[in-house]
Formats: C-alpha cells, sequence, structure tokens
C-alpha cells in the first residue's frame, strides 16, 4: 500500500492541477525535491509593475526597507537552489 503522511488527502480536488494540493504534507517533499514551492509561489504577482514609477517604488522600497530587501534576497537565493528540471518532472509525471 502507501504512506500516509497526512491526516487528509494530498489534493482538495482528486482530478484538480497544483492549486488543489494540501500544503501539508507537501511542504515537506517540496523541499526534499528543491522545489520551495510554498517559499516563492505568488511573489512575481506581488513585484508586478506598470509603469516606470512603479519600477523606481520597489528600488526604493529595496534600497531603504531592510525587511522588504530581506525578503527580496531571500526569494532570489531560494530559487537559485532551487531545480526546475526536477519540478517539471514531478509536474507531468504527477499533477
Amino acid at each position: 500500500g502507501s504512506l500516509n503522511i497526512g491526516s487528509r488527502p494530498a489534493k482538495r480536488k482528486p482530478k484538480g492541477g497544483i492549486e488543489s494540493l494540501r500544503a501539508i504534507p507537501w511542504t515537506f517533499a517540496w523541499a526534499q525535491t528543491r522545489a520551495h514551492l510554498s517559499a516563492w509561489l505568488g511573489v512575481s504577482a506581488g513585484l508586478q509593475y506598470q509603469d516606470e514609477a512603479e519600477l523606481n517604488e520597489l528600488r526604493a522600497m529595496y534600497k531603504q526597507w531592510p525587511w522588504f530587501r530581506e525578503n527580496v534576497d531571500l526569494i532570489a537565493m531560494i530559487l537559485s537552489k532551487s531545480d526546475f528540471s526536477i519540478q517539471k518532472n514531478y509536474d507531468e509525471q504527477l499533477v
């Protein structure tokens, strides 16, 4: 049989895609496969800008706000450790 590593099903909808996955127990699996999905998913949507003024505001935030800078730097570090070829294979095989 299969090993039950959580108290609930891994997906909210059995035929759903990645959006239906539950965080538990997947966060551990994502770390083990170097996906770190729960750390970076959605960041690009939060950092989008529409024009030069908004880009300059993000740059100013990075320079002036240590917390914001630390978060951006941590995301960059996590992405540098992510192996997207492994993630692509998991997506094709499992999702």
